[in-house]
């Protein structure tokens, strides 16, 4: 059988170290990185003439939400295009599996996984395992087990007691996870029932995640005015458990409390200097993207979806909900519902306002904007995601400034999406490294390659070097930037012409080939368990 042999010439070589750009070639034969340096390419070696642009290693996505449209459209252009090479689905503690006919619509409803209609015929982590592996992808995809559909699985949906016969079944789940490839445990403890877990339950679960090599990827308890607490806590978990901290979209939200993400950088540092392995991700905006059901108390929400939609449509309840969003409290903010956009409905009748603000809906409804969200979350039935502008400029810059941080889109499909799922790596590229000079380039490379390779012992990829796999992004430095807006964030990006995928030109000249040479990546668990 031909492989195919592809000859980078002349480009600058980003090699994913950290250290600085070198001129190179680069010959990749089959799915691997043959020689970088000066080559001798083979006759019938296809020949991309890098000149003038960077090539460096397939850009990770360490945090997204693709896991329904990954298995709905398996060329998840809105990756490629920005020169996603592999991704990690599972996160914010809601992965598709295990999944229990009581599960099922709870994840339909969960706002984090987008749209897209299935069978839903897995069942087990392995089912779906085998599910990802018989569909081929465009781009790799490895994945994370979530806590909050363990939970869902075990305990429902609402705020019940953990026996400990319910935290072993738990703890199977996560095992069953692991064994089937799992790269760890994932957790979203600002949703339903993930809130409802304290510590001691999380770092039990954490332990059988340690005992395969995994990681414990968490979406803290809070990002606002208890964002301390939460990283105390995170670490805590993982001083107990023994598995490694991954802090999902490490951010501040709320001005009032702007000043904490000094804190909460400090106190990671210390945790590094303790010999604590720590690390994080983030996405380069000032605006968060989730269900818009996150905007009600916690309490609304316990019992699940038809429970809370019963609440919401009485008119008591109603006012109370409406007077606890106005004083704030839990992880809500006070939102300025000019600064919140619907971004997603499932029903074509409330197609015309999506992208509008809560206050634009509003007014066109002649409501109170706290009576617009409980309309439509009911009209909805829960189906509806927001986009909120709650975080600073200053803290976006002052986070990514950190050499072991990494970059994950958190992007949900579906509706007017946050730009993020369409922008963030030549955002950062373009923006922060080539116009305003926040980091250097070989330093944000490294941020979106090494770093989480490492982080997921990928030792496959993150570098163009010999025996790496041919995983390559090549991209123009002075044009790169993103086009995605809030008000039409399904814009591709400029400046990125080739992505490589195992050896394939899935993205060339900026279009796409066809080509699908990616797979699911198991993590190699299997083998550390004991």
């Amino acid at each position: 059988m031909n492989q195919t042999k592809l000859h980078i010439k002349d480009g600058t070589v980003i090699d994913g170290s950290g250290e600085k750009g070198f001129r190179a070639d680069v010959l990749v034969v089959g799915d691997r990185i043959e020689a970088v340096g000066e080559v001798q390419p083979p006759a019938d070696a296809v020949v991309i003439d890098a000149s003038g642009c960077v090539a460096a290693p397939g850009f990770i996505d360490i945090h997204s939400h693709s896991d329904l449209m990954i298995l709905a459209d398996p060329f998840p252009i809105a990756k490629t295009r920005q020169g996603v090479t592999t991704e990690l689905i599972g996160g914010c503690g809601f992965s598709l599996a295990p999944l229990t006919e009581h599960v099922i619509p709870e994840l339909k409803n969960s706002g984090v996984l987008g749209e897209a209609d299935l069978d839903w015929s897995w069942r087990s982590y392995g089912d779906l395992v085998s599910r990802m592996e018989a569909t081929p992808f465009a781009h790799n995809v490895g994945g994370l087990i979530g806590h909050n559909t363990i939970r869902i699985a075990v305990l429902g949906m609402g705020n019940v007691e953990v026996t400990d016969a319910a935290l072993g079944r738990m703890k199977d789940y996560v095992r069953e996870g692991m064994e089937a490839g799992a790269f760890g445990m994932s957790s979203g403890l600002i949703y339903t029932p993930g809130l409802y877990a304290n510590a001691d339950e999380l770092s039990e679960l954490c332990k059988v995640v340690a005992q395969y090599g995994g990681i414990y990827a968490t979406h803290m308890r809070n990002e606002g005015v208890r964002l301390i607490e939460a990283v105390e806590e995170s670490i805590g978990i993982a001083e107990r458990s023994g598995a490694p901290l991954h802090i999902v979209h490490l951010k501040v939200t709320g001005e009032e409390n702007y000043p904490l993400i000094e804190r909460a950088l400090g106190r990671i540092y210390e945790a590094r200097e303790q010999g604590l392995d720590v690390t994080f991700d983030q996405y380069p905006y000032t605006a968060g993207s989730t269900g818009l059901s996150a905007l009600i108390p916690n309490w609304v929400r316990e019992g699940g979806l038809e429970t809370m939609l019963a609440r919401l449509q009485d008119a008591g309840t109603r006012q109370r909900v409406a007077g606890e969003m106005a004083r704030g409290g839990e992880n809500m903010l006070k939102y300025s519902w000019d600064k919140v956009l619907l971004s997603s409905v499932a029903s074509e009748a409330n197609k015309g306002i999506e992208g509008k603000t809560i206050e634009e809906i509003a007014r066109i409804r002649g409501c109170d904007p706290v009576d617009a969200v409980f309309d439509v979350l009911v009209e909805e039935h829960g189906r509806a995601g927001m986009v909120a502008f709650s975080m600073s400029e200053e803290s976006v810059r002052l986070i990514m400034k950190a050499p072991f941080g990494m970059v994950g889109t958190d992007g949900i499909h579906g509706g007017k999406c946050h730009p993020r799922l369409y922008g963030t790596f030549p955002r950062i590229l373009g923006r922060y490294v080539r116009q305003e000079n926040v980091l250097p380039l070989e330093l944000a490379i490294r941020k979106m390659t090494s770093n989480p390779a490492d982080r997921l012992g990928l030792s496959d990829r993150g570098r163009i070097e010999p025996g790496k796999r041919g995983d390559i992004v090549i991209f123009d430095p002075d044009t790169i930037i993103d086009r995605a807006t809030y008000e039409d964030p399904a814009q591709y990006p400029a400046g990125i012409t080739h992505v490589i995928i195992g050896g394939q030109v899935v993205i060339e000249n900026g279009r796409a080939t066809g080509e699908m040479p990616g797979r699911f990546v198991r993590s190699c668990s299997e083998a550390r368990g004991t």
